[in-house]
């Protein structure tokens, strides 16, 4: 009797062992067949992307071409929204890539996958599809993934975000009409000193400082500074925490705010006008361009007190209107080359129809970077030379050209084109002369116009749209 009493709960215990194992498995595969995910989405191959470039033709016309590059398709990221069944690219992809024809490779857990031909609230029709089935990405697209239950599934959005503004685009605006009034009527320079856009201006004849908040550019206010002696405002530059200016009696002055002036008497000699500043080593470069004899050269100070070195320099260098960038080396990343153009000497000029930049690795010595092309800068007065937007660009007023277009350079200014395409010049600014112009630190291109019979002192602001996506 006892023993068929063991044996009986043996078999009670063994059954409900049995048991709930089985609803334990039982809910599990309920829960996966549920399932109706998608756990990935890639592109399967690197993505095109056009863009348009100035360029010449077999018989050295000016044309524009289309320029074709590609983005590797490991590096095209996608985000997955699990809780809103949204998928995008993680960053958006840029102007110009080709989504109109691309394969894309998804991963997902479910019974199948297929794509959305039309969703009308519960009514979805919907097609088969594979990975090598190439699909239109230019609008959002989206997938139907089924569970292994009978009418489980969930619809998914997958979306290639593509910057839809052209990064090589220029906005301009005109900030005001009118900045002095008017009296701005011949040679200026504007710097940008302590968030303040300040412009040195022939009022009449007469030297006048004109300034306005960086972040503003409509209200100006006028100064007479009490300069101590006739000055040269073409000379006019920042180095460290003050405005350097040299006086046309050979004088270096600075100033902490534009109107009260200090003669340098260790920098005082000679000097004609400054050409810059660059970094060299471990210190800031200032740098002049002064008298010697008959002759001329280059002084440079690595504090702003006295001079520690000078060297002679061609004849055929720029006199004064100095405008420039630093940018490392083509030949040797690790040295960083200071560029410059300027207005030419009249009795030495290197060509009469072109204008060339000149370039130093140390502030003392430099060379014009001249080469036997066609492809050169057209000659110009007062040429703006910069960098920006990562390209060389160059502009301003002269015998064949007067604010028409940007001209460009790959080769930080060996060779120049025309730019055909964007970024471009506002059609108003053609046939101006007289002007400043500065970059602020907010990429933003300033453009001060001095009045003339036809036009009036405005101030315009451009802006490139690249300028904008890394904000």
């Amino acid at each position: 009797m006892k023993f068929k009493l063991n044996c009986l709960v043996f078999l009670a215990i063994s059954l409900f062992t049995l048991i709930s194992c089985d609803f334990g498995d039982q809910d599990f595969d309920d829960e996966y067949e549920t399932i109706s995910m998608i756990t990935s989405v890639a592109f399967k191959d690197d993505l095109k992307v056009f863009s348009r470039k100035a360029g010449t033709t077999s018989s050295g016309a000016d044309t524009t071409i289309i320029d074709t590059t590609y983005i590797a398709a490991e590096d095209c990221k996608f985000t997955i929204d699990q809780k809103n069944k949204h998928i995008y690219t993680s960053d958006s992809l840029p102007f110009g890539t080709d989504v109109s024809n691309v394969t894309i490779t998804i991963g997902y857990k479910g019974y199948n996958l297929t794509k959305v031909l039309k969703e009308d609230g519960d009514n979805v029709t919907d097609t088969t599809w594979s990975n090598v089935d190439p699909i239109d990405l230019r609008k959002p697209v989206k997938f139907k993934v089924y569970a292994q239950v009978i009418n489980v599934y969930d619809i998914y959005t997958v979306e290639a975000r593509v910057h839809q503004v052209d990064p090589m685009k220029m906005g301009w605006t005109k900030i005001s009409d009118s900045f002095s009034g008017g009296e701005a009527d011949g040679e200026q320079r504007s710097i940008l000193f302590n968030g303040k856009i300040y412009t040195f201006a022939y009022t009449g004849g007469t030297p006048a400082i004109f300034s306005t908040d960086v972040n503003d550019g409509n209200s100006w206010r006028k100064d007479i500074p009490s300069f101590p002696e006739s000055m040269n405002i073409n000379s006019v530059c920042t180095y460290g925490r003050q405005i350097y200016m040299a006086s046309t009696n050979g004088n270096v002055y600075t100033s902490d705010d534009g109107l009260n002036w200090s003669k340098k008497e260790n920098l005082s000699g000679n000097i004609l006008t400054f050409v810059g500043k660059m970094q060299y080593k471990s210190n800031e470069r200032l740098i002049a361009l002064s008298s010697a004899g008959e002759g001329r050269e280059i002084k440079v100070s690595d504090d702003g007190q006295t001079w520690q070195a000078s060297a002679s320099v061609s004849e055929y260098f720029p006199e004064d209107c100095f405008s420039g960038f630093e940018k490392r080396s083509l030949t040797n990343s690790s040295i960083n080359n200071y560029y410059v153009m300027g207005r030419e000497r009249s009795d030495y000029a290197l060509s009469d129809t072109a204008s060339f930049a000149w370039f130093t690795l140390d502030g003392l010595e430099w060379a014009e970077m001249r080469a036997n092309y066609t492809l050169v800068l057209p000659k110009m007065t007062k040429p703006t030379y910069m960098f920006y937007g990562d390209e060389t660009l160059a502009f301003g007023y002269g015998p064949k050209t007067a604010f028409e277009s940007f001209y460009y350079s790959e080769d930080l200014g060996l060779v120049w084109r025309e730019k055909t395409g964007d970024p471009a010049l506002p059609e108003e600014f053609a046939g101006r002369n007289e002007y400043s112009s500065l970059v602020d630190d907010d990429d933003n291109v300033w453009i001060i116009w001095s009045a003339s019979e036809k036009n009036s002192d405005e101030v315009w602001r451009g802006k490139i749209n690249k300028a904008y996506f890394s904000e």
